[in-house]
């Protein structure tokens, strides 16, 4: 009876995991999050000692056009391996498949090797 109650319960958590194991929109969805939330502090960080006039102005271009350069890089090189209860956030670069992030239970949690990667990507593309 005890082993039963057990493999029902086991059998509970896998399909709650299955069931909110985040699609490879969301992977990339929090991949671009990530990646302008680092970009937008950089820009931050370069225009804190400009005018304010002219901070406002570097802000608002630095920000569009990094975030088209992130979305069209996720979009080339962010993919999701699909373990059923949970994934795995990866990026594939010079041949090289990397893993950055964790999805489980609705939610993706990507690593501090992102960066590192992104700006691998952006040295030689």
């Amino acid at each position: 009876m005890k082993g039963k109650l057990i493999l029902i319960l086991l059998a509970i958590i896998a399909v709650a995991l299955a069931v909110t194991n985040p699609s490879e929109d969301s992977h990339k969805q929090a991949v671009k999050e990530k990646l302008q939330e680092s970009m937008q502090s950089k820009i931050d960080e370069k225009t804190s000692s400009e005018k304010e006039v002219y901070k406002v102005l570097g802000k608002t271009l630095g920000s569009l056009v990094g975030n088209k350069v992130v979305d069209s890089t996720v979009d080339q090189i962010v993919y999701r391996d699909n373990y059923v209860v949970c994934s795995l956030t990866k990026c594939k670069w010079q041949g090289e498949d990397y893993t950055v992030g964790v999805g489980l239970l609705n939610k993706v949690f990507v690593t501090s090797k992102l960066e590192t990667v992104f700006q691998d990507y952006l040295k030689l593309s």
